[in-house]
């Protein structure tokens, strides 16, 4: 992911998903930042945060323009997600996940994508006793090691970029 090149997107901002998009901006990752959150009441709030552009009212809006999206939603939420974001994606953006059983989120995730867009799961080993976006941390992920599963048919190229990404998140 080239710094100030991209639209980032994050489905789900909770503590990871929101600490995600508070390290992307803290790094000048990405050019814009967009959220989508399932409650109208917490895409509210999210409205009034400095740290993300715009917060969009659908999953379809959402993926709409971005090049690197990260599902940050619980294990059970992640492929349906998947499944309704995938239409919306432009030709060459990249998918990745936070959740924490691989094996059916990186087969059901990317059967989900169209053409030209590819899903590369992940799975980052950082967490905190408090849960939310509103204790969401830059620095979650310093130091802390990702597991990235690709699947045999991976492209190399989306494998590198989500790799790098999360590196460059601090990841180990």
């Amino acid at each position: 992911m080239e710094a100030c090149s991209s639209n980032f997107t994050v489905l789900a901002p909770g503590l990871l998903g929101g600490s995600v998009a508070l390290a992307v901006r803290d790094r000048g990752l990405a050019r814009r930042i967009v959220l989508w959150s399932r409650r109208p009441e917490d895409r509210a709030r999210l409205r009034t945060q400095s740290w993300c552009d715009e917060v969009r009212d659908t999953v379809e809006e959402a993926g709409r323009g971005a090049d690197l999206l990260v599902i940050a939603a619980p294990v059970d939420k992640i492929a349906a997600l998947a499944r309704a974001v995938g239409p919306s994606l432009g030709r060459g953006a990249l998918v990745t996940d936070v959740g924490s059983v691989k094996g059916e989120i990186a087969r059901l995730g990317h059967a989900a994508m169209p053409p030209g867009v590819h899903f590369v799961g992940a799975h980052p080993m950082a967490g905190s006793t408090r849960t939310g976006w509103e204790n969401a941390t830059a620095t979650l992920f310093d130091r802390r090691p990702c597991f990235v599963t690709p699947l045999p048919g991976t492209d190399a190229g989306a494998l590198a970029a989500v790799v790098g990404f999360w590196r460059e998140l601090g990841r180990r």
